[in-house]
């Protein structure tokens, strides 16, 4: 059906979109420097990243194990949870 592949169609294009996004908000991220570093230990050999997103007294942190914490502010920490309430973070 032709409906149906254009739905797939879409679906990809607003996952590549969704995949985009989020690579350039943790790049964007990292290329500051963190506000507390990681602890000295190696990372482990992993082909996924995890990272902690959380608010304190109104402040707002993303948090990748190993390498760091970073502030960041109130609109990207609402976009990363409403990513993560969608399943895509």
């Amino acid at each position: 059906n032709r409906d149906t592949d254009r739905s797939r169609g879409l679906g990809d294009v607003y996952k590549r979109q969704d995949e985009k996004w989020i690579k350039d908000a943790i790049e964007a991220i990292t290329r500051n420097e963190p506000i507390s570093k990681g602890n000295g230990q190696s990372a482990p050999s992993v082909s996924t990243s995890t990272l902690l997103i959380y608010e304190d007294n109104q402040k707002y942190f993303v948090e990748f194990p190993y390498q760091g914490v970073y502030e960041i502010d109130k609109g990207l920490y609402e976009q990363l949870l409403n990513y993560k309430e969608r399943g895509k973070l």
